[in-house]
C-alpha cells in the first residue's frame, strides 16, 4: 500500500512533467518552431520519392534518381504520398505522421514500463519522461520536437510496443 505522502509526491512529479510538456509545446507554438523541418541529409531523397509517387512522370529521364528510388524502401513513401494527397499539404501530412508515431512510441513506453515495474504510476512517469524531445537515433527526434519522417522513425516508434508484446505474450509462456 502506498502512503498518502508517496501518492502526493508521485502526483507532484506527474503534474510537473505534464506542466513541462505543456510549457515546451506552448513556447514552440509561440516561437513558430512547431513546424516540420528537414531534419536529415536524406530527406531530399524521401521528398523526391514522394513527389514521384504523386506525379509518376517526374524524374523519368533521370538515371541517378531511378537507382536511388529503387534503393530506398518505398512503403513509407507510398504511405506519406497518400497522406500528402489526402491533406493536400506536405507539411500537414508530415506533422500528422510525427504525432501518430509519437503517440505509438509514448503508448509503447507506457505499456513497457507498466509491465516491467508492475505499476501504472511508473508507466505514466516513464511515458511522460519519453515525451520530451530528444535526438535519439541517427538524427531521429522524439517527443515535442518535430523532425524528419523516414523509415527509421517508423521502426523506432514501434520498438517499445513490440518489446512489450514480446515480453507479455512470448516470454511469459
Amino acid at each position: 500500500m502506498i502512503s498518502k505522502k508517496t501518492k502526493k509526491e508521485l502526483l507532484l512529479i506527474i503534474s510537473f512533467l505534464i506542466f513541462s510538456i505543456v510549457f515546451v509545446t506552448t513556447v514552440k507554438i509561440l516561437t513558430g518552431s512547431f513546424t516540420y523541418t528537414f531534419g536529415s541529409s536524406d530527406m531530399h531523397i524521401y521528398t523526391a520519392a514522394q513527389m514521384k509517387i504523386l506525379e509518376p512522370e517526374l524524374f523519368e529521364n533521370d538515371v541517378y534518381f531511378s537507382e536511388i528510388f529503387k534503393t530506398y524502401p518505398n512503403t513509407v513513401n507510398y504511405f506519406l504520398a497518400f497522406l500528402i494527397n489526402l491533406f493536400g499539404n506536405m507539411n500537414m501530412a508530415y506533422i500528422f505522421v510525427n504525432y501518430l508515431l509519437f503517440i505509438i512510441f509514448w503508448l509503447g513506453n507506457y505499456q513497457l514500463a507498466k509491465y516491467i515495474f508492475r505499476s501504472k504510476t511508473t508507466g505514466i512517469i516513464f511515458a511522460l519522461l519519453s515525451a520530451f524531445g530528444t535526438k535519439a537515433l541517427f538524427g531521429t527526434y522524439w517527443g515535442i520536437i518535430l523532425g524528419q519522417v523516414s523509415t527509421r522513425d517508423f521502426v523506432t516508434a514501434f520498438v517499445p510496443l513490440l518489446l512489450y508484446y514480446y515480453l507479455k505474450y512470448y516470454k511469459d509462456k
